[in-house]
Parts: structure tokens; sequence; C-alpha cells
């Protein structure tokens, strides 16, 4: 009998089909995805190395999980859970990956329907802590019913889930660590707080009021303070001070005795937070020239004028009106120029006219006497400022180097380059511009 006859026998075919290895017709669009995203060599097995495939990193959990979700979850919508069974059947090696998909995801049915075998779930996080984390309380439920490992405290308190934190507390084997109250308090859960103060005796450690503050949970930093005897460090007026939460920063200097570092005004000024500068400075703190030429090259007038007005801190340096004729702040360079004596250098006109600031670098021209160098306008020219060098060569006598019309003309911009054909002549014989360069090929 021949192999065609072989194929169209009603009797034969069904007999060699039932030993071949197949995907059911269900299954089907799955196998694109499993294949191209290794779902079937999921981190949860204990084998490290599976031919050339390496397990993922822990980190990349999450999004492993929710990629899976993405296929998975209409699968399961159109196929139910005998759909998954067919799948196992045909991939068993996914058990681990839909397990922790319904952990994740909180899919109970699926839980119930594959009991979790702990053998295949050595590596954190574990299913419990997949559930905790995210809330899933009857997953946890179910997972201790099953005698599931019980996970750390420190997961659900973590993520503000209360309900699974009692249900973790209730049972023989709780356990915790200091870790518990601190990310609880760093993420603004006051009732777990309350809850781990009230019923377990972990504690915390400072850093559960610095966090706080620096997050700007009040209630928090408040209930800390008046129960818990951790105290708090420096960083949490620093943090509460540098993101702005002055209410924070108002609450620890009247009740704490920890104050801040002594670079604090410095950063303050740099976030641009003025009413909590002045806050402090009222508790004598101080600051450097950084605070004010920092404010400069971020355009914070109000916290320049703030720093000029007080009487107990450093001035600035010429970095102030350099950084801010660079960036384009022309209000803070005429407010330096008015009533400050540091003034700026050269670089002031020369980064102003790179960035095309032209009104500062008209301001400077016609109120400073620091000049510019050859690389105003140089840079402008590279930088396509043409305006900017047409006021340079009309009314600035640097002049520029070979280097403006070559890369003028590089960088395709041809107005500048005749332009500086144009006024070449007015240049001073120092210049390092000749005529054969302006009149040559680039």
């Amino acid at each position: 009998m021949g192999p065609h006859s072989v194929l169209v026998s009603r009797e034969l075919l069904p007999l060699i089909l039932q030993f071949q290895r197949g995907v059911f017709h269900e299954v089907r669009p799955l196998v694109p995805h499993i294949y191209a995203n290794n779902f079937d060599f999921f981190p949860f097995t204990q084998v490290k190395y599976v031919g050339c495939h390496s397990v993922q990193a822990e980190g990349k959990l999450e999004a492993d999980l929710s990629l899976f979700d993405g296929v998975f979850a209409p699968f399961v919508t159109q196929c139910g859970l005998r759909g998954v069974d067919r799948l196992l059947e045909c991939f068993p090696s996914m058990l681990s990956i839909c397990l922790a998909d319904a952990a994740r995801f909180g899919r109970l049915d699926l839980l119930q329907r594959l009991p979790p075998g702990v053998h295949l779930f050595q590596r954190r996080p574990t299913l419990m802590e997949l559930a905790a984390s995210n809330g899933h309380g009857t997953i946890v439920t179910f997972l201790l019913s099953q005698g599931y490992p019980i996970c750390n405290v420190d997961v659900p308190a973590a993520a503000g889930h209360l309900a699974i934190l009692e249900t973790l507390h209730a049972t023989a084997h709780a356990f915790g660590t200091t870790r518990a109250m601190d990310q609880a308090a760093a993420h603004g859960h006051l009732h777990v707080v309350a809850f781990l103060h009230a019923h377990r005796e972990e504690g915390c450690t400072a850093a559960a009021m610095d966090v706080a503050a620096a997050q700007g949970h009040l209630p928090i930093v408040s209930f800390l303070h008046s129960r818990r005897q951790e105290g708090c460090t420096v960083a949490a007026v620093d943090g509460a001070a540098t993101a702005g939460h002055i209410r924070v920063v108002e609450f620890l200097l009247a009740n704490r005795h920890e104050g801040g570092s002594a670079d604090l005004m410095d950063r303050v000024a740099v976030a641009g937070h003025v009413a909590i500068m002045a806050m402090l400075a009222q508790h004598g703190m101080t600051w450097s020239t950084q605070a004010m030429d920092a404010a400069a090259r971020h355009g914070f007038l109000h916290v320049i004028q703030f720093l000029h007005d007080q009487q107990n801190g450093g001035g600035c340096t010429t970095h102030a009106m350099d950084a801010a004729a660079e960036y384009g702040f022309l209000e803070v360079v005429q407010f330096l120029h008015t009533h400050r004596h540091e003034g700026c250098t050269t670089y002031a006109m020369d980064r102003a006219a790179k960035n095309g600031f032209l009104e500062v670098v008209q301001f400077l021209h016609e109120h400073r006497t620091e000049g510019c160098t050859t690389n105003a306008i140089d840079w402008a020219a590279r930088n396509g400022q043409a305006d900017v060098v047409a006021f340079l060569c009309a009314h600035r006598e640097e002049g520029f180097t070979d280097r403006a019309n070559v890369d003028a003309r590089t960088m395709g911009h041809a107005e500048i380059g005749r332009l500086l054909e144009t006024h070449w002549s007015k240049l001073q014989p120092s210049s390092l511009l000749v005529e054969s360069k302006l009149g040559g090929s680039v």
C-alpha cells in the first residue's frame, strides 16, 4: 500500500495520528506568542537554564506577566477553563506561568482547578506574595486553605492591603520586619501603619518618618512622632523641603530637633520653593553662593530676590549672570545687573549668542563691559542664529574665526554665510578669518 493510500484511508490515518504530537485547534493562536516570549520557560521553575533559554530576571516579572496576560486573558474568556486544560496538555511547562498569572490577576477559578504544586514555586516572589501584593484576598485565603506557605507581612503592608495584612497576622506563623511599617509609611498607608503599631512588634526605623516626610504624608509623620520612638534624621526635613511639602517642614521644625543638612537652603533654592526658604531662614539656616547661582540658572527670579534681601546668607558669583544669560532669563540678568555687584564674564554673551537669545545679547552689549569672544559669532553661526550674528557683526568688534563660515555652510546656513562675507572687512586685523577662506569652497 502506497503513502497516498494510507493518507486517504479512513481506518489507518486516525491510528497514525494518535501517535503524533499536535496542538489543539483552540490553542494554536497562542503558539506563536509562547515561542516568541518563552512563556514555557517562566522564572518560577527551579531550572535556571533550559537549553539555550535562560530564566528571566525577577525584575522583569511584572512586565512578563502583563505581556502573558494580554494573550492569556482573551484565551480564557473565549475557551474557558477547558481551554486551559488543553493548553497545559500541549505545554505542561506552562503550569508555572498560568498559576502565577492566576495569583497576580486574581483568577481564583483557575487556582481552584489547578491546585499549585509547592515544589514549583521555591523562587520569589511566590504565589502568596503575588496575590498579597496585588490585593487579591480571596486568593490569599485559598492558598492558606491549601497549606501554602505564608508570606512576609511586609508584602501587603507596603501595598496598603490592610485586609490581607489582617488575614496573615491572624495565622499562627505570621512574620515580618521593620520594612512593613517603613514601606507603609513611605506609601502613605496610615491605616496600615496604625495596625502594625497596635498589633505587631517589629516596629520601624527612622526611614519611616524620613520617607513619609519626603513624600508629603503629614498624617503619618504626625502619627510616628506622637506614637513611635524611632524618630527621624535630617533626611526628613531635607526631603520635605526639597519636594515642596511646606506643611510637613513646618511640623518637623516645630516638633522635632533634627533640623536639616548644612546645604539644604542651596538645594531648596534649586527647587524654587521660596516660601520654604523663608521658613528655614527663620530657623537660622544659611546658604552659600551656590543658592543664588543655581536659582539664576533655573530662572527663579523670586528666589534670587528673596536671597538678595536676606542678610544671613551668601551672595552669588559671576556664574549667576553667566548661567541666566546662557538660558535666556533676561529678567534675571537685568536684576543681577541692577542689584548685585558680582557681574559676569564673556561666557554670558558667548552662550546667550550660541543659544539665540538676542535680547540678552543686546542687554549685555548695552549695559555690561565684559563683552564676548570670537566664540559668540562662531557658535551663533553654527547654530543658525542669523539675527544674533547680524547684531554682533554690526555692534561688536571681537569678530569671528574661520570656523564661523565653515560651520555655517556645513550646517546649511547659507544666509549666515553670506552675512559673514558681507561683514568680514569690518573685523580687527588680528582676526583669524581671511578673504581667501571666505571666498573658497568648503
